[in-house]
């Protein structure tokens, strides 16, 4: 699990800011879609942590935040859980974390109306009803406000049965983690890092490499020709590709092979960087289409 956590530091601060803006951009795809298998991808590639933010630092808002903006109930039982097992004692602190505008988890729901995001985040406890926001309004005048009546029955409800206290601990997971194989993922994708450090090393040690490795600039995806953000590398001939371009493709459109399947390490070299530093114009060749 200690390679999705950004550090000990950072569990016991509501926001983290570490990511760049390609990466928050994919994370919020991916919770739009609901892709959690994505959105897993992609945090235990780049170590994302649940409370890390995805928009920017005027807004301040996490992914726990986008998720329930959209009711996305699988990527915020996820997300819940995954905060609960890096930062059992942070948990009450990052789901209660504010955005600009003052709106912790709760409020959210309230002001979009989110409520399955509502009832999941009732269930895991640790809300703290009475906050108010930037407005000095509390999640139930928020709902008020927007005329989401469901939801402002609800809190109210919550309000009666809890007066004037926070629920500090979780008191349900919905469909809860299986640890063992959660940290079943987690060894797999350290055996699958160091081995990739340790090809990328012996690739890196051969003379004629040493040069595109040192000085090199790393070439864009070959299906989109763009050079940002998340680009790994095809198993078979070694060309730089994203992920997301390559949905749906069962065959490399590169060189045709058949079982196409991406690496995150750098397998040749010179399909994947180059030395020309004025490179220009897209990597893909003239009568390759998509």
């Amino acid at each position: 699990m200690s390679s999705i956590s950004i550090s000990s530091d950072d569990a016991t601060q509501s926001f983290v800011n570490k990511q760049q803006p390609a990466i928050k951009k994919q994370i919020q795809h991916a919770i739009k879609l609901g892709d959690l298998s994505l959105l897993k991808r992609i945090f235990q590639l780049f170590k994302v942590a649940p409370n890390e933010e995805i928009t920017n630092t005027a807004k301040t808002c996490t992914a726990l935040h986008y998720a329930c903006s959209l009711d996305t109930v699988i990527i915020l039982d996820y997300l819940l859980q995954l905060t609960y097992n890096l930062y059992k004692e942070d948990f009450a602190n990052i789901i209660n974390a504010k955005t600009s505008e003052g709106w912790n988890l709760v409020m959210i729901t309230a002001v979009y109306g989110a409520n399955n995001s509502l009832t999941l985040l009732l269930k895991y406890g640790g809300l703290r009803l009475y906050e108010k926001d930037n407005s000095g309004l509390r999640a139930a005048d928020l709902a008020l406000k927007y005329k989401h009546e469901s939801i402002y029955r609800n809190l109210t409800k919550q309000s009666d049965q809890f007066p004037m206290k926070t629920i500090t601990e979780p008191t349900e997971f919905v469909t809860p983690l299986n640890q063992k194989e959660f940290i079943k993922e987690k060894t797999q994708e350290a055996t699958c890092c160091t081995q990739a450090s340790s090809d990328k090393t012996k690739i890196e040690d051969q003379e004629e490499h040493q040069e595109l490795f040192r000085h090199g600039k790393r070439l864009p995806c070959v299906v989109c020709s763009g050079d940002k953000g998340w680009i790994k590398y095809s198993e078979c001939c070694g060309h730089p590709m994203h992920p997301l371009c390559l949905k749906g493709m069962k065959t490399c459109p590169q060189c045709n092979e058949g079982s196409l399947r991406l690496s995150s390490s750098i397998r040749v070299p010179e399909h994947a960087l180059t030395l020309n530093k004025n490179l220009d114009g897209p990597h893909l060749p003239q009568n390759n289409t998509v």
